[in-house]
C-alpha cells in the first residue's frame, strides 16, 4: 500500500531527510489511506477532518523554529498547539488501547510527537516516540532515533534549583546555556539543532535579566551585547536589541538621577554615550520584519527622545 511505501522510504532515508518532510509524508500517508476506497473499513470522519490540515502543516513545518514565528497565527494561537489538541481529541474519541493500535493509531501518535517537539515538550515527545517505536510499524526505526534525541533534550530541561548563593545561581544559568549550545553543535538534524539553539538563547536571556536585576544595568551590558551578537539569526534578535536599549537607557537615567541627588554636574560624556547607544539599539530593532517588535522599538525611541529633551531643558 502507498502508506507503507512512504513510511518505509522515510525509515530507509533515516534522519538525512528534513524533519518537516518526514512528518508531512506521514500525514499525507494517513490522509491517503483514510480518503481512499481500498476495500477497507469505512473512512472515519474525524480522520478526514484531521487530514484537511496537511497543507498547512507542510507550510509550518518548513519554518526554522529558531528563526521564524511562522507557526503563530494572526490570532496569537500556536499552530502546533492547536494541531496537538486536535490529534489528542481524536485519540480520546478512538479510545483504543496501545496493545490494539493499528496503522492509523501509530501515525497519529507519530504526528503528535512531532508537534510536542515544536512545543519544547521533550519528555512527552520521547514517551510518544517510545510508543511508536514499540509497535509493528514502518515508523518504528525513525521513532526510535527520535527517542534518543528527545531523551537528551529532556535531560537538559528543568527549572533552576535557585541556590541561595547568587554565584551558584549564575553558574547554574551559564551551565544550562552551555549544555544546550553543546547539544546544538552536536546535532546533525537541522530542526533539533534549531530547537537546542532556542533553549540556549532562553537561558542566556535569563542570565542577562538576572544580572541586571541583581547588579544593575551597567553590569549586564557586556552580557547583553554578547547575547545580541550570538543570536543575530534568531527570530528574537530585535527583542534582544530592545533589551540592550533598555539597559543603556536605565544607565543614562541613573547618571541623571545621581547628578541631581548629589547636586553635581551631569557627566555629559557618559550620559551621551549611553543615550546614543540606546538610540542605535532601538533603531536597529525598529527595522525588524516583526510588527510587534517594530512598534515597541518605535515607542521606546519616542519615550527616550522625550526624556532626553527634558534632560537638556533641566526638567530632570
Amino acid at each position: 500500500m502507498l502508506w507503507t511505501q512512504r513510511a518505509s522510504q522515510i525509515v530507509e532515508n533515516g534522519r538525512s531527510l528534513t524533519r518537516w518532510r518526514s512528518l508531512v509524508l506521514v500525514l499525507i500517508s494517513c490522509a491517503l489511506c483514510t480518503l481512499s476506497a481500498c476495500g477497507h473499513a469505512p473512512v472515519s470522519p474525524p480522520l478526514v477532518g484531521l487530514s484537511a490540515t496537511i497543507s498547512e502543516l507542510e507550510l509550518h513545518l518548513r519554518d526554522d523554529p529558531y528563526r521564524s514565528f511562522g507557526h503563530i497565527g494572526s490570532d496569537g494561537r500556536n499552530f502546533f498547539d492547536v494541531t496537538r489538541w486536535r490529534i489528542e481529541r481524536l485519540q480520546r474519541e478512538r479510545a483504543i488501547p496501545l496493545a490494539q493500535w493499528g496503522r492509523d493509531d501509530f501515525l497519529l501518535e507519530f504526528a503528535r510527537a512531532r508537534t510536542l517537539e515544536r512545543l519544547h515538550r521533550y519528555r512527552d515527545a520521547s514517551l510518544a516516540y517510545q510508543r511508536v517505536a514499540s509497535g509493528e510499524t514502518p515508523l518504528a526505526d525513525l521513532a526510535g532515533n527520535s527517542v534518543v534525541t528527545m531523551g537528551r533534550f529532556a535531560g537538559a530541561m528543568g527549572g533552576l534549583t535557585w541556590q541561595s548563593s547568587d554565584t551558584d545561581r549564575d553558574t547554574e544559568i551559564r551551565q544550562r546555556a552551555e549544555v544546550w549550545t553543546a547539544l546544538a553543535s552536536s546535532e546533525s538534524d537541522p530542526t533539533y539543532r534549531a530547537l537546542a539553539l532556542s533553549e540556549a538563547e532562553s537561558w542566556d536571556v535569563l542570565g542577562v535579566i538576572t544580572q541586571a536585576h541583581r547588579e544593575g544595568p551597567a553590569k549586564a551590558l557586556v552580557s547583553c551585547e554578547s547575547l545580541v551578537d550570538r543570536n543575530r539569526g534568531s527570530k528574537l534578535h530585535a527583542r534582544h536589541l530592545i533589551l540592550l536599549g533598555n539597559l543603556h537607557t536605565d544607565v543614562a537615567m541613573e547618571l541623571v538621577s545621581r547628578s541631581r541627588s548629589e547636586q553635581q554636574p551631569l557627566m555629559s560624556g557618559d550620559y551621551e554615550a549611553h543615550f546614543r547607544a540606546a538610540v542605535s539599539a532601538y533603531e536597529l530593532a525598529a527595522e525588524s520584519r516583526i510588527a510587534a517588535f517594530r512598534r515597541e522599538a518605535e515607542s521606546r525611541l519616542q519615550a527616550l527622545f522625550a526624556y532626553h529633551e527634558g534632560v537638556l531643558d533641566g526638567v530632570y
